[in-house]
């Protein structure tokens, strides 16, 4: 397909963004002996002008020639090609900014040449021809770029989605802990959060585990000697493994716990536990693991994401609000990437320690009913579904999520919309601003044991639910609460 191009040989050019970079573009093209025409800022409403020019908010920039060209000027890197494809949906093609793929390494000759013509001018190098047209900017490359060791004739060491791993199924002695998330590995990530001194966190969890272990073989004493010869042996691994992440980081790739694919959808671990325990404790969710190029040509090949990228293209999407756990898409742009994951982890830290506290074996609970209705994009849905919950959602499926979801079959069928009449659930998951903007606040809710409710302000009580836990993050761009509670 041929190339097209634009030049700047009219010496007139707009500057998106009315900040600091944007000052320093201006600067830039004033002393090249541009004439800045205006400014493109997603505040322009309110901040009206910016170096004695007009500054348009993006919803009034019909008023500009599209054939003028748009400079980006925002500190955020990683926020130019959701930018360029905001302005080129808009008929502005003219486009200079960082392309996303050449800020991850990769791009086309094109994108180069791009990024090239970036640095020059805001270096106040002129600049006048040849410079590509942008219509669409791949802000994904599509490609499985996670393979860490490729030597082992046999192996491969890749990092993949703390989703995808669940632990040993070769029946273990503890078979309470086996085949199940390892996210759910609960009392070993508290333990190792205590250690970090992290608040709300034990090793009392853990300690259980080491006991029950202990019994298992009948003939050993816990006492409180044990206990201490315990907590001195496991801190002493955590502060070895601590040092080894901060100098010698690849530690945990040329020692990659060994895992197998398992046809119902998921790796298992073979051991390591403490390793991906301590990774999860320390706010990881990619992880080194080591298994045979059949088993990962099973996990990746399988999952075709042509269909999904070509649909991405041409909805022009340059942001999800939730991860895409699948090979290809793990650099996708995210909007709430680490919001979705810490909601994920802490719900299963309620259903485990919750399960511990009532001595219920916390693997029927990964059979029960989780009520949802969130904007994730169906990151939630997916992950609950695989680690065995019934999950129901009152919400339409959007054309994205539809499309996330036929890269498995397990998400085909759209479960929207469920009988939520005379059931209890277990948990729910709810976003109070989408149930108020959809205006279908369900009263009274369904039971459930736990609610966990997204709200943009602080709530002690709703609907009969009480606040055990609360926290403040960042959801959307803006402060959020999650509120954790329990019904009286």
């Amino acid at each position: 397909m041929d190339i097209k191009e634009f030049n700047l040989s009219d010496k007139r050019i707009v500057i998106y963004g009315a900040s600091s970079i944007g000052g320093i573009a201006f600067r830039a093209f004033s002393e090249m002996g541009y004439s800045i025409q205006c400014f493109v800022d997603k505040r322009g409403d309110s901040i009206k002008r910016f170096k004695e020019r007009e500054v348009l908010s993006i919803e009034r920039i019909d008023k500009i020639n599209r054939e003028l060209p748009v400079f980006v000027a925002v500190k955020n890197v990683f926020e130019h090609s959701k930018i360029a494809n905001e302005l080129s949906s808009r008929g502005f093609h003219s486009l200079i900014f960082r392309p996303q793929l050449v800020i991850q390494g990769g791009g086309s000759i094109e994108e180069k040449r791009l990024n090239e013509v970036y640095d020059k001018l805001i270096n106040r190098e002129n600049w006048i021809d040849n410079i590509p047209q942008t219509f669409y900017s791949n802000v994904c490359s599509y490609s499985d770029n996670v393979i860490l060791d490729n030597g082992d004739a046999d192996k491969v060491t890749v990092l993949i989605p703390l989703e995808w791993i669940f632990t040993d199924s070769q029946g273990e002695v503890y078979s309470k802990w086996s085949d199940i998330p390892a996210l759910c590995l609960v009392p070993h990530i508290s333990f190792f959060r205590w250690l970090d001194h992290q608040s709300n966190r034990s090793y009392e969890m853990y300690i259980d585990y080491c006991k029950d272990a202990a019994g298992y073989f009948g003939d050993i004493e816990t006492s409180d000697g044990w206990v201490s010869n315990v907590l001195k042996n496991r801190s002493d691994v955590y502060v070895s493994m601590n040092r080894s992440l901060e100098v010698d980081p690849l530690f945990f790739v040329r020692n990659a716990v060994d895992a197998s694919w398992n046809k119902r959808g998921y790796f298992n671990i073979r051991s390591g536990k403490h390793r991906i325990a301590f990774y999860i404790s320390k706010g990881r969710r990619f992880i080194p693991i080591k298994v045979t190029r059949d088993d990962y040509c099973e996990f990746s090949e399988s999952l075709d994401v042509f269909e999904l990228s070509s649909y991405i293209k041409k909805n022009h999407i340059s942001t999800v609000n939730g991860p895409i756990e699948y090979p290809g898409l793990y650099r996708f742009p995210c909007l709430n990437d680490l919001f979705w994951f810490r909601v994920l982890e802490d719900f299963l830290y309620i259903v485990v320690s919750n399960s511990e506290t009532k001595g219920i074996e916390f693997r029927q609970l990964l059979r029960n009913y989780v009520y949802l209705f969130i904007n994730d994009d169906g990151y939630l849905r997916r992950c609950l579904t695989r680690f065995g919950f019934n999950t129901i959602i009152l919400y339409s499926r959007s054309g994205l999520e539809q499309k996330i979801d036929e890269l498995s079959s397990c998400f085909k069928s759209n479960n929207a919309g469920g009988e939520i009449k005379d059931k209890n659930y277990s948990y729910a998951i709810l976003d109070y601003q989408l149930i108020s903007i959809a205006n279908c606040e369900i009263s009274p809710l369904p039971h459930f044991d736990y609610l966990v409710l997204i709200s943009d302000k602080e709530m002690g009580e709703y609907m009969g639910y009480n606040v055990i836990e609360q926290k403040k993050c960042i959801c959307d761009g803006k402060i959020v609460f999650l509120n954790y509670m329990i019904g009286e």
